[in-house]
């Protein structure tokens, strides 16, 4: 279906979403999209450095066969291998966005429903996490590497930190990601039929 015989069937029927209404939001998802990138790429970044000075600073005396430099080089090459590989299927899928409107609204309603799920998996990380780190400042503390105060201005930054990036998500997932996945939606389905 061509973009002007869904105008046409639009202005027939009011009760489906109209083409200036997809229109916006393929430009938004566009607009994300870009800022997704940099911000994955600034990621990649702060990962490589994090890297460098990880492996650069810690002398290999301190662990056996230099363990942990081969450990935070696999995770750090993993990590870029993962948001490359994620930029590579977004720009895939993008690429024909406005020839057809059909592909259009699958591909926006499957970025959105990517994004949803991405959403989702960072929440259940961020609940992961939460019991790891605080595993490991009990250790720490019982060793007397961390005293009483230290523990506690690491639980309030880190706990502050978490409830921001969770509370965050959900409004972002709440006003942005249902409605548009509703929205997405009812318009595949109004172009099925």
């Amino acid at each position: 279906m061509t973009l002007d015989r869904f105008e046409e069937a639009w202005r027939a029927d009011k009760s489906t979403i109209g083409p200036e209404e997809l229109m916006r939001t393929l430009r938004q998802i566009e607009r994300e999209g870009r800022v997704q990138t940099v911000l994955q790429c600034v990621c990649a970044v702060i990962t490589l450095g994090m890297t460098a000075l990880i492996t650069a600073t810690v002398p290999d005396r301190d662990l056996p066969n230099g363990l942990l430099r081969m450990a935070v080089s696999l995770a750090a090459m993993s990590v870029v291998a993962i948001l490359i590989r994620r930029r590579i299927e977004r720009r895939r899928r993008f690429q024909g966005l406005f020839r057809c409107v059909n592909d259009a609204a699958a591909g926006a309603l499957q970025d959105t429903r990517e994004q949803i799920n991405h959403l989702k998996a960072l929440a259940g990380l961020a609940c992961f996490i939460v019991p790891l780190l605080a595993f490991a400042v009990y250790k720490l503390h019982l060793s007397e590497k961390m005293d009483a105060k230290s523990v506690a201005g690491f639980a309030v930054l880190t706990g502050t930190v978490l409830l921001v990036n969770i509370i965050g998500w959900g409004f972002y997932f709440q006003r942005t990601l249902r409605p548009r996945r509703q929205r997405l939606e009812a318009f595949v389905a109004a172009l099925g039929e």
